[in-house]
């Protein structure tokens, strides 16, 4: 029996078409079924002898040809998902804020769009935004929030938590927890809070914003 990965392939994608809808994605094993498929589509044709083969036996042709079909037989088995190909993406957490009224527009803009330009960088994991009072940061963060939550697929949640000067930790977590619907042990100590904070968010990809926050602290999480 001929096995074609690539035909399999073909049905594969049709169906994937037909179940991703919003709230879904493909399944990671499906994801890298397809990535395979592709890698041996670019190998060597087992049924062409390119010139280096030349070299080696008949024997050794032969071993590779079969290693060769025994691996395109267990791919093509391999993509037999019988229980679906995606899967139901997190519960987005976020709330769109009131359409603000950027002051200044143009620095405003730009503003935005450069931390825009971070937040979509991989390779940055905090940013901060400083100024006086009345400059319209919270303005311009608005605007982000409303953003990520409606053009950006990119982060599964955003989390909006306005902090002020009266800093409180424990408040703080709480306030997470709650934009979270995660309740936290009432008695227990700030650091096991956050570890539970933490084991809430390790495996979401999310964007914490901290509203008119007066000094800098650790985090925690």
């Amino acid at each position: 029996m001929l096995f074609r990965p690539e035909s399999r392939e073909e049905d594969i994608k049709s169906k994937l078409d037909l179940e991703l809808r919003p709230g879904k994605k493909p399944k990671q094993e499906v994801k890298l079924w397809l990535q395979n498929v592709e890698k041996i589509k670019d190998d060597i044709d087992i049924g062409q002898e390119p010139a280096r083969w030349m070299l080696t036996s008949h024997m050794q042709r032969g071993e590779r040809a079969f290693k060769k079909t025994k691996l395109v037989e267990e791919l093509y088995q391999a993509g037999d998902f019988t229980d679906g190909l995606v899967i139901d993406l997190p519960e987005c957490i976020g709330k769109m804020m009131p359409p603000p009224t950027l002051v200044g527009e143009s620095t405003a803009q730009r503003t935005k769009e450069d931390i825009l330009a971070c937040l979509l960088d991989d390779d940055v994991g905090k940013i901060g935004v400083y100024g006086m009072g009345g400059i319209g940061k919270t303005t311009v963060m608005k605007e982000v929030n409303n953003f990520l939550l409606n053009e950006s697929k990119k982060f599964e949640s955003v989390i909006w938590v306005t902090v002020s000067k009266e800093f409180d930790l424990i408040k703080l977590q709480n306030d997470i927890a709650c934009r979270l619907k995660l309740e936290l042990p009432k008695f227990e100590d700030e650091i096991i809070r956050a570890a539970e904070l933490y084991t809430a968010l390790k495996d979401r990809k999310y964007v914490l914003i901290l509203d008119d926050l007066w000094e800098a602290f650790a985090l925690g999480m």
